[in-house]
């Protein structure tokens, strides 16, 4: 549950209601290898060729008031292959599936959202059939904060609190942080001497989203204008085939 505001989940069963939300699959792209538990500084040309095969699955939800999936809300209760085998999705012979916060992607109206998840498959030219739901977060209501931070105080150390955020400036270039359930952040505005300073995209990893900046400020102090949404209600969405 979030801490800050109103999270509510409807109890659905195990299939998708009538008139309940669903996401369907899109886009399929085959033969893409997934190496499995190799450290970081172990560079590509040197990756074991014993990898796994598989496809990518692209869903999409259609429905209202999206803000975004919840984090780690990903499930799979069955993969069953072309030939009707149920394999384990638990495990060490368990096949290849993941699902990153970095593939979700949200329509700017709020009536659509897609996801990407991985899985191995015994024929890697053939879709298996997976049974499992995420959770979407649907809001309408927002409250708005300002946050002053020194312009020389920069990381987590200096971080500070709206709401469930947590909020800092980037250690690393100028730009604000936002750290925690970003999805719920409608808008981020970054004012010098009360005038706003001209906003330049940004990014986002798992664990945080970046607001950038077009120029440095050349204040002592920064203010922070973040609008997040406060009646969150969590909907359970089936995945169909």
């Amino acid at each position: 549950m979030l801490a800050g505001c109103a999270d509510k989940r409807e109890t659905e069963p195990d299939e998708a209601p009538e008139g309940g939300l669903v996401a369907k699959p899109m886009r399929y792209m085959f033969n893409m290898p997934a190496a499995q538990n190799i450290p970081n500084d172990v560079r590509f040309t040197e990756h074991s060729l014993d990898y796994k095969t598989g496809c990518f699955v692209k869903y999409l939800v259609e429905g209202d008031d999206f803000i975004g999936f919840a984090d780690n809300s990903l499930e799979i209760k069955s993969i069953v292959t072309e030939k009707g085998v149920e394999i384990p999705t638990t495990g060490e012979d368990a096949p290849v599936w993941k699902h990153s916060r970095l593939d979700n992607r949200l329509a700017k109206d709020g009536k659509s959202a897609s996801f990407t998840i991985f899985t191995a498959t015994e024929n890697p030219m053939t879709v298996p059939k997976i049974k499992g739901s995420i959770v979407m977060m649907t809001a309408t209501a927002t409250t708005t904060e300002t946050l002053v931070f020194a312009t020389s105080d920069k990381g987590e150390k200096h971080a500070q609190s709206a709401g469930p955020l947590t909020v800092y400036i980037n250690p690393h270039y100028f730009s604000v942080c936002v750290g925690g359930a970003y999805e719920l952040v409608r808008e981020v505005k970054i004012k010098s001497d009360g005038k706003h300073i001209e906003q330049l995209g940004g990014g986002w990893n798992n664990t945080t989203k970046t607001f950038g900046v077009r120029s440095d400020p050349t204040t002592a102090e920064i203010e922070v204008e973040i609008t997040y949404y406060t009646d969150v209600v969590n909907k359970t969405v089936h995945m169909t085939q």
